[in-house]
């Protein structure tokens, strides 16, 4: 499943952690994705011995400005990249948009759903449904995950509670551009609220029906605190009931092409953190 941002802001991008691998080209011609069966090289790769193969992207961007062609080989066996990220940059009018059209109608057409974080309905009509087969979720109706889960390493087996406190304060504090003082006073609520429902700082071993927290408690804590700063700096997150933690809508994000439009939320304050720990989200569930 790919994710797509799109935005002409660019420092938006560094907002969502995404900013790495900039393409510092203008992509003018995007025309088709091929598909290749490739067996894992590994002798000792878990895919190889239950006899599976590895579907290998392999996208065909267009010509660079000495007319050779520029493809996106993520997984490539030989040459695969560190990650998957990749920004299409470019002025208003540039192709930004077409060129995202035509590379998720060409991972359509080979089964490959796509996510859009959509912020001004560039993917909500009826021609980019057609050519992309996605269905459109609105996050007025509830963001569909609760950012206060907290991942199961699948190893170990255990919750890393400080990594989801840093990861989650810190994409509040950046969005908000918090003081020290305010990101630590968020700290500090985040861990006594997981604390009242019996989960202590560190690594440890969590029930399998653990109850966690969910994101407007948050709101009660900060206020018991007694940073005022912090909370009406802040309060625009929690007026809204933003997220809705709901197992079969997450499902329905991930399984098939859909646009998650964001912009019928309130400021673009709440647009980053509600995209970002959606982001998250996501992540820890596939």
């Amino acid at each position: 499943c790919l994710l797509f941002f799109k935005r002409s802001c660019p420092n938006y991008f560094d907002d969502l952690h995404i900013s790495e691998n900039l393409i510092d080209w203008i992509i003018n011609d995007s025309k088709h994705v091929s598909i290749t069966e490739t067996k894992p090289t590994s002798e000792n790769s878990s895919e190889e011995k239950l006899g599976k193969t590895k579907k290998m992207i392999d996208i065909s961007l267009g010509k660079d400005s000495d007319s050779n062609d520029v493809r996106w080989q993520p997984n490539h066996p030989m040459r695969g990249l560190n990650n998957a990220h990749m920004v299409i940059v470019g002025s208003s009018g540039s192709g930004k948009t077409t060129t995202i059209n035509s590379i998720v109608k060409s991972l359509k057409n080979e089964g490959i759903p796509s996510i859009i974080f959509d912020f001004k309905d560039d993917y909500i009509g009826d021609e980019f449904k057609e050519i992309s087969g996605a269905t459109v979720y609105n996050t007025i109706y509830g963001i569909p995950i609760n950012p206060l889960d907290i991942p199961i390493d699948p190893e170990t087996g255990l919750a890393n509670v400080n990594g989801l406190v840093y990861e989650v304060s810190g994409a509040i504090r950046k969005v908000f551009q918090l003081g020290v003082q305010q990101e630590a006073n968020l700290k500090e609520a985040l861990f006594t609220l997981y604390e009242r429902y019996g989960i202590k700082k560190g690594f440890q071993k969590l029930h399998e029906d653990q109850i966690y927290p969910t994101f407007n408690e948050l709101y009660e804590v900060i206020d018991e605190i007694g940073d005022g700063k912090l909370l009406n700096r802040i309060s625009s997150l929690f007026d809204l009931d933003m997220f809705q933690p709901n197992a079969k809508n997450l499902n329905t994000l991930t399984d098939k092409s859909v646009v998650i439009r964001f912009t019928q939320l309130p400021t673009d304050e709440v647009k980053k953190v509600g995209s970002e720990l959606l982001l998250m989200g996501i992540y820890n569930f596939i």
